[in-house]
């Protein structure tokens, strides 16, 4: 196997629609074709995404390798990737984003400037052509980062971080215990700083969110992230990370915001996040989704949101 400097990882499920303006963002790379690579596990998909990836391969400037396999989880899947992948730094994506012009190569820049053995977080933006609210990808409580600044675990997400593979390999990759898809990345990230690798914000490593938002589907990723919140926690017992997602004394709502809630839901639904008075109804509905999937794990219930259904 020729091996490459990159392995771009996605992980798709039902993704004809939008895989094919996703490839072609990775094919207009500034950095060489030649030297990355993308991998792409497809869970499964019902549609055309096995077809689409074929006649993509056939042509594209770097070489795309697909591999299908109905896999119970998002963890399961970046695991393949890992195993699949050549590259000395994995590069993951999440398939809902579309790589700058810059991307691969601002993430191979930032490698090198710290040594080449670090986690390289990227810079998430709305796309500058969206003309509707895009996905939120931010947690909640997180700030805004500056170039080069310092980052711990619980920001090295798996929507645009580089990490060496070799690193990935020795900590024994993404914990796939985990019942729905959550924060298997922050459980991996947490093991990975333990381990002595240091995590640094790359501001010119930019993907764009352009898919509109879907609040409903926002809210069950929330959920979901609070449901395997527990679990990481029961691992860590990691204050800081506690207090990103629950916050101090994890506040659900009160009665009266709880008959307010459908009202709230359409409001979030109507406008942009981050606009205003409206921006804390959207943050709070969030974070109450979390808080409500932690409690429900924490409690032994079942799942209130179906989850698990995207990549």
């Amino acid at each position: 196997m020729d091996s490459v400097d990159v392995t771009v990882a996605l992980v798709v499920n039902n993704a004809a629609q939008t895989l094919p303006k996703v490839l072609a963002h990775l094919e207009q790379q500034t950095y060489p074709a030649s030297r990355f690579e993308v991998v792409v596990i497809d869970r499964g998909s019902s549609d055309e995404t096995r077809e689409l990836l074929e006649r993509h391969a056939e042509g594209a400037p770097m070489k795309i390798r697909a591999d299908r396999a109905d896999l119970p989880s998002a963890a399961a899947a970046r695991n393949t990737a890992l195993r699949e992948g050549s590259g000395r730094w994995v590069l993951f994506l999440d398939a809902e984003l579309l790589a700058s012009p810059k991307l691969v190569e601002s993430h191979v820049r930032a490698q090198d400037r710290h040594g080449g053995n670090g986690a390289v977080v990227g810079h998430v933006a709305p796309h500058p052509q969206a003309e509707c609210a895009t996905r939120h990808f931010a947690p909640p409580g997180a700030d805004r980062f500056t170039h080069n600044q310092p980052l711990r675990f619980l920001d090295w997400r798996c929507w645009n971080l580089s990490v060496p593979r070799a690193a990935l390999l020795d900590a024994g990759g993404f914990d796939e215990s985990f019942a729905v898809p959550g924060l298997e990345d922050i459980e991996l990230a947490w093991r990975l700083e333990r381990a002595g690798l240091p995590g640094t914000f790359c501001e010119n490593a930019v993907a764009y969110a352009w898919q509109p938002l879907d609040v409903d589907r926002e809210l069950a990723r929330r959920y979901a992230e609070g449901f395997t919140l527990w679990q990481v926690l029961e691992k860590t017992r990691s204050d800081i990370l506690a207090n990103r997602f629950l916050g101090p004394g994890a506040r659900p709502w009160t009665t009266s915001e709880l008959l307010l809630a459908p009202v709230y839901q359409r409001v979030c639904h109507a406008v942009a996040v981050h606009v205003g008075p409206l921006d804390w109804v959207c943050r709070r509905m969030a974070r109450t989704a979390v808080i409500q999937g932690y409690r429900d794990a924490k409690r032994g219930r079942p799942l209130r949101y179906r989850v698990g259904g995207g990549p």
